[in-house]
This record gives C-alpha cells, structure tokens and sequence, in this order.
C-alpha cells in the first residue's frame, strides 16, 4: 500500500542567526558549505535554512558536547543517537548520505535509508549505521524542517470484542488518534456477563463504533494499511463478531489482517503515545503484573513479541474475587470500583482473612473468598446489621488482603529476575489501592514503575491496536480461515 504523508511538530528548538552560529577553524568545515573533507564526515543540520554544525546546535543547547577526534569514524553516528536522546522521539529527520570516492572525493552515488523518500526517524539509528559503517568515506547532511515535516506512518485499526465492551481504536504507527468504546449496561441486572447477550450488543455495535473511531481520527477506511483483532481468550459469540468483522474489512479494502492475543493487548497498554504527551516507556526486559477480571499473571516481558509467564492463578483471577464479594456483601456488579470506593473510607486492618500459601509465583484467589464468605455468615449470626454497620471496613480489610497477595509474588518474582523495571495491566489496575501500593513499592526498593492511564486499563482497542502494531512491522499476517479461541491455551 502506498503510503500517505504524515505531519508532525518540528522539536522546539532556538534558532540561531548567522552571526550566532560558533565558527569552528581548522576542521575542513565551511559554516553554510556542502561538505567536508577526506577524513572528517560533514555532519550539518538546517534550522530555517541556516546550515549549522550539529556538535555545536548541541553545545549551544546545552547538550554535553562528544570530543571525536579525526580518526573517529563513528563520530556522526554517535552525534545522532546523542540527538535522538535530545530531541523528542517523534522528531524526523531529513537524511542524505553521499558516498565519495577516496581518491577523486567526487560524489559516486546517493544513498537513503528509506528508498525514494530520504525520511528516517530516530528510533532506525541501527539501520543509518548500517549504511554508514559499509561506506569507506561518507558525508552525512540532516534537516529538520522548521514547523511542520513530512514523514511516512503505518495507520492501524484495532478491534476489540472479547466480553462486554465493543471498541475500536486507529493509531498511526503508535500514536492513537481514536479510542472509542462502547459498554454494555444490559448485564448488570443479572450481575455479570451474560454471554448470548454480550455477542448481540456487538452485533448492533460494531459497526457505529469503527465507523466513529475513523471519523474521530479523520481518516478513511482506504487509508488503513492493517487491521488488528482480538482473537481471544475471551467469550466465543463475542470474539466471533469482532473476527468476523475484521475479516469483511480486511476483504473489501485489500489490506492484511494481524491476530493478537488479549492478554498481549494488556501487557503493552504501557507503549501507546498519545499526541501532546511525553514518550515514556518501559525497557526490555520487564515485568508486568497483569491483573484482570479473567486473569492473574506476572509476565517477564523479554520484547514486545517475546513473554514468559512467570506466574499465574491456579483457580480464579483477582478480578474474580473483587466481582464475588460484591455479590456477597450486595454491592451489585461490576464489584471492583464499588470495592475500591467504599475501601478509600474503610479501616483496611480491622478485620483478617486467609491468605494462601502457593509454591513459586502461582496465584490463588478461591480460599480469601471462602473466608470472607464464613465470616460475614459467622458474624451476621450474632448482628444481625453487621454487615451494613462495617460494609467500608469488610472492603478495605478485603482488597488490602488481595493487594498483599498480588504484591508478595511480585516482590517474589523480581528478587528472582533482578529486574526493576515494573509495570501492571488489565482491568484491576485501575484499582487505586494497588496503584498506590506499587508506586510505594517502587519508591522504596528503587523501581521504575509503569501504571496505565485508567483509560487504558479497562478493554479497549488501542492496546489491540499497538500490539497488532508489533506483529505487523514483524511480518506477521493472519489467514482469511483463522477462527477465534476462547481459551490462552488454544492459541
């Protein structure tokens, strides 16, 4: 597919004049020149037309200057990566690289990272290096164009409908420039998901909600490149809709198609931009406590298509245990923000419950919920208006005892691995208590902690959509006959 232009902010830089710009003598240098000489790469940068020296736009911006001497053959290279950390990660450059022959110094041939566009960003120094380090003698020329430039993106539709909540969500590479979601009200009365149910509300829903997330992103369905869908795990008749949709789209526009596994969405919810927002991100290798209605694991996250499960539930998932105590104490569904907003008032320590004792990182969440479940019985027999004098305290004596278990196998895990680097996913991060429990953590043991923004802890398309991001830049295609799988051990 061909590619459309993309525009994005130039970095906020200052902008020298001519007499501003510091001379440099005795380097084969000409300020305003087209090149260099044998010996000594030109490495230049335009602001606003002006040729300026790029070691020297760094110096004057403060930027910790490199001393290369003129046997360093690496010296643009390493000037670049140092202003890929300077400037903000979606800064584009224009790039020329002119082979010259050593003898002659006549330009032999152009040549560009990116065939027929001359456009690279930051994050393909590996793929500049390796036209640089094959080339004798080269001259590299930058150019930031001053407001707005041109650069080349991939547009992705996610789809999500794995339970109760239709979405649709378009990022530009991962950028997102739409996340819509539509929740399904039509459970709560029966106090959870009703599985016939939740497929027919996708049915009515699917199509508003794409049709309003490329309109939100003002782009077209020819516009697309990929479609990312939720294969599973997660309820069939509802990821039946989703595939099926995907499918039909990726038919009628001729464009690929990329599975990708819920539980994967979750994991790198932490690597969706959001435009005006700065880029922060956690490094490979990490951890990830995914914690989710269905789900709990710990997840070393070796890349973003490389996990190994460290650890996970042996019966229910934590968010299982929040969604049953609700229903014993009659908080209605779903329970886990009824749980944390009547916890923020309670006394977290004025009543015990069992915790399990599971070997290694495996969790357990059946025996708190039977403790819980014998002691309102036990407790009610002799008061009667016991659980409504103490409904604050049973939540927050309950969710610490939760948040203790889920923290005790992540402390456990990263003693294991060494790793410090942590973050958490799925529906019960939103969870204020864990939250708050593992920015505490990391403040105290020196972690670099990672918490989704809460729009991106419930189910939504764009995590489908920057996890289909990876899988399609890997070359990874889903087949036209691929069906939907309700179970993780079925992929």
């Amino acid at each position: 597919m061909q590619h459309r232009p993309v525009y994005v902010d130039a970095p906020d830089v200052k902008t020298l004049s001519r007499e501003e710009i510091p001379q440099r003598q005795g380097r084969g240098h000409k300020i305003g020149g087209e090149e260099g000489v044998r010996g000594d790469p030109a490495f230049l940068v335009f602001f606003d037309g002006i040729v300026v020296e790029y070691k020297d736009i760094l110096q004057y911006q403060g930027v910790e200057r490199t001393e290369t001497g003129r046997s360093d053959a690496d010296f643009p290279f390493q000037l670049l990566v140092k202003a890929g950390q300077y400037f903000r990660h979606d800064t584009v450059l224009y790039l020329r690289l002119l082979e010259r022959d050593k003898d002659s110094e006549q330009q032999k041939q152009e040549k560009t990272c990116d065939a027929g566009e001359n456009m690279i960003g930051f994050f393909d120094v590996d793929a500049i290096y390796a036209i640089y380090k094959n080339n004798t003698f080269i001259s590299v020329f930058c150019k930031f164009v001053p407001r707005k430039l041109t650069v080349m993106a991939d547009l992705i539709l996610g789809i999500e409908s794995s339970c109760d909540d239709t979405s649709a969500a378009v990022l530009r590479d991962r950028v997102m420039l739409s996340n819509v979601i539509a929740s399904q009200e039509v459970h709560r009365s029966f106090g959870g998901v009703v599985p016939e149910l939740a497929s027919r509300a996708h049915e009515l829903n699917i199509v508003p909600v794409v049709s309003e997330a490329l309109a939100r992103a003002g782009v077209k369905p020819g516009d697309l490149d990929a479609i990312a869908f939720t294969r599973g795990p997660g309820l069939l008749g509802s990821l039946l809709v989703g595939t099926s949709f995907a499918k039909a789209m990726s038919l009628s526009l001729d464009i690929p198609m990329v599975m990708v596994n819920h539980l994967q969405g979750h994991v790198l919810a932490s690597f969706i931009r959001q435009e005006g927002e700065p880029v922060r991100e956690p490094s490979f290798p990490y951890l990830c406590l995914l914690v989710s209605g269905g789900n709990s694991q710990i997840v070393k996250v070796n890349s973003p298509l490389d996990f190994e499960i460290l650890g996970q539930t042996i019966d229910d998932a934590v968010g299982e245990a929040f969604d049953k105590c609700s229903k014993m104490l009659g908080l209605g569904y779903p329970g886990g923000p009824v749980i944390d907003r009547l916890a923020k008032n309670g006394d977290p320590l004025r009543f015990k419950f069992a915790k399990p004792h599971i070997p290694g990182l495996d969790y357990s969440f059946s025996g708190i919920k039977t403790s819980l479940l014998y002691f309102v019985r036990d407790e009610m027999a002799k008061d009667p208006s016991f659980l409504e004098n103490n409904k604050e305290d049973l939540c927050a004596s309950f969710q610490k005892t939760l948040i203790d278990i889920l923290m005790d196998k992540l402390l456990k895990a990263v003693r294991q691995t060494g790793i410090r680097d942590i973050a958490i996913g799925g529906g019960v991060s939103a969870n204020s208590g864990l939250r708050s429990r593992v920015e505490e953590e990391g403040r105290k043991r020196g972690w670099n902690t990672w918490l989704p923004p809460f729009k991106f802890t419930t189910d939504n398309a764009a995590m489908i959509a920057v996890a289909g991001y990876f899988h399609y830049k890997a070359g990874e295609r889903a087949p036209l006959d691929i069906a939907p799988v309700s179970r993780i051990s079925d992929f």
